[in-house]
């Protein structure tokens, strides 16, 4: 924390940041996009996605480092929960307020890959457990 600020305005901070910083990845994903003559929704599935999820990456590291079973299971639920919270919040308002998909192949494409998702989360699920293997099946399907 920054001392001496109240956790109000180092939320209200972080809000702002958050807003400009966002528009200045979207900004940016749509020039990489047009340089390279890309699908902009191939850089929003990729470098945006990748992007956004960052800082659930940094929060399970730090959960790792820290040994306990409770903060693992912490930053698996935050993970989890911020994917469904993307695909049932984010994509909903998106939705309603107009947004669409560049084609019916695109959105096919996203959803067949949800699907795939949803599968390794349902099988890790049914299994108990999360095994090594299935987390590279599920890093590698990101290229896929």
């Amino acid at each position: 924390m920054i001392e001496g600020l109240p956790d109000g305005v180092l939320l209200c901070i972080g809000l702002v940041v958050l807003v400009f910083g966002g528009e200045a990845v979207v900004q940016g994903s749509m020039k990489i996009a047009d340089h390279f003559g890309m699908p902009s929704f191939l850089v929003g599935f990729t470098l945006v996605a990748i992007g956004t999820s960052l800082p659930e990456l940094g929060v399970v590291l730090n959960a790792l480092s820290r040994g306990t079973q409770e903060s693992v299971d912490l930053a698996v639920g935050g993970v989890v929960g911020s994917n469904i919270a993307n695909v049932m919040l984010v994509l909903s308002i998106a939705i309603i307020l107009g947004a669409t998909s560049e084609s019916d192949k695109s959105l096919r494409e996203d959803s067949l890959m949800l699907l795939v998702a949803t599968g390794v989360v349902l099988g890790a699920t049914l299994l108990g457990e999360f095994p090594v293997w299935m987390g590279l099946m599920s890093i590698v399907s990101m290229g896929a």
